[in-house]
C-alpha cells in the first residue's frame, strides 16, 4: 500500500509542480480518516483512490 500511495504521489507532483507537502498530508489524512470511518484502523487501496477522487472533485469545483 505504502507504495501504491508513493507512485501516486510522485505522479501527481510531476503533473502538478505546485503540489507541496501540505497537500500531501491533507490527502493522507483525508484517506486515513475515510479508512476510520469504515472502522478500518489501516489504509486501503480503496479509501485512498476514495480520497483522491473527492481530492478530484474537490479541485474540479474549484476550477
Amino acid at each position: 500500500m505504502q507504495k501504491v500511495v508513493e507512485n501516486d504521489l510522485v505522479a501527481a507532483r510531476q503533473t502538478d509542480r505546485t503540489l507541496g507537502s501540505q497537500e500531501f498530508s491533507r490527502w493522507l489524512t483525508m484517506a486515513r480518516l475515510i479508512s476510520a470511518s469504515f472502522g478500518e484502523t489501516s489504509l486501503s487501496l480503496e479509501h485512498w483512490q476514495m480520497a483522491k477522487e473527492l481530492e478530484r472533485l474537490r479541485k474540479e469545483r474549484l476550477g
